[in-house]
C-alpha cells in the first residue's frame, strides 16, 4: 500500500470513527444522565478533570461509545470481503440498485467516502436535534450582558488603606466579608441571629459589632 493511499484510508477511518462516536455518544449520555441534558450543561462538565469521576460511567463511555465506534470504523474499511459480500448480493438485483453495486464493485473506496459523507450528514443531524445545538448557538451569539459590575464598582485603594493601616498607633482589624447570593432576609435588621442557613455566622457578627470601624478580631 502507498502512502498516498494510506493516508486516504487513515483519513477515512478517523472520518467514520468521528461519526459513529457522535452517535454512540449522545445515546449513551440520554440514557446515563436523562433525556433532559442539554449541551450547556455539556460544555460545563468537560471543563472539569475526570480524576474524581466514578469509574462506572468511564467503563460505560468505553464499552458503549468508544468501542463499538472503532469496532464499525473498522469494519466500515476492512475487510474487504465485507463489501464484496454486499456488492454480490446487490449484483443479483433486477432494478437499477444492479448499476450501482456495478459501479460499487469496480470503485470500492470510493463508495466508501459517499458513505462516510453520508455518516457524517446523520450525525450531525442526529446531535443536533437531540441537543438542539443551532438554539444553543443562536441564543448565545444574541445574548446580551449588563455592565452593571463594570460601571458601578470602583477598585478599593489597597495601597493607600495599607499605609494607612501601617501608620496607626493602634490599628484595628480589618474584617472583609465577601458573599455571594445571600437571601434576602440577612439584609433586614429583623432577621434573627440564630436562623438557619448559610448566613446566620455573618448575622451574628453583624448584630455583635454594628459598627465596622469598631470590630476586633
Amino acid at each position: 500500500m502507498s502512502y498516498k493511499r494510506f493516508f486516504a484510508f487513515f483519513a477515512l477511518f478517523v472520518s467514520f470513527f468521528l461519526a459513529f462516536l457522535l452517535i454512540f455518544t449522545t445515546i449513551w449520555i440520554k440514557k446515563t444522565f436523562g433525556k433532559e441534558v442539554e449541551i450547556a450543561q455539556i460544555l460545563f462538565h468537560i471543563q472539569f478533570p475526570i480524576t474524581d469521576i466514578d469509574p462506572t460511567f468511564i467503563k460505560g463511555f468505553v464499552f458503549k461509545s468508544l468501542l463499538p465506534s472503532i469496532l464499525l470504523s473498522v469494519i466500515a474499511l476492512f475487510p474487504l470481503r465485507f463489501w464484496h459480500f454486499v456488492l454480490k448480493i446487490g449484483k443479483h438485483t433486477k432494478t437499477y440498485l444492479s448499476l450501482v453495486f456495478l459501479f460499487g464493485k469496480r470503485h470500492t473506496f470510493g463508495v466508501r467516502v459517499v458513505v462516510c459523507l453520508g455518516m457524517i450528514v446523520f450525525a450531525t443531524k442526529f446531535v443536533n436535534q437531540k441537543f438542539q445545538i443551532q438554539e444553543f448557538i443562536a441564543q448565545n451569539s444574541s445574548k446580551t450582558y449588563g455592565t452593571f459590575y463594570e460601571t458601578h464598582y470602583i477598585n478599593p485603594p489597597l495601597q493607600e488603606i495599607a499605609t494607612q493601616f501601617a501608620n496607626l498607633q493602634d490599628p484595628r482589624n480589618l474584617i472583609i466579608i465577601f458573599a455571594e447570593s445571600l437571601e434576602s432576609t440577612y439584609s433586614t435588621k429583623s432577621a434573627p441571629v440564630g436562623i438557619e442557613g448559610g448566613g446566620k455566622h455573618l448575622c451574628a457578627i453583624w448584630r455583635a459589632n454594628p459598627q465596622p470601624h469598631t470590630a476586633r478580631t
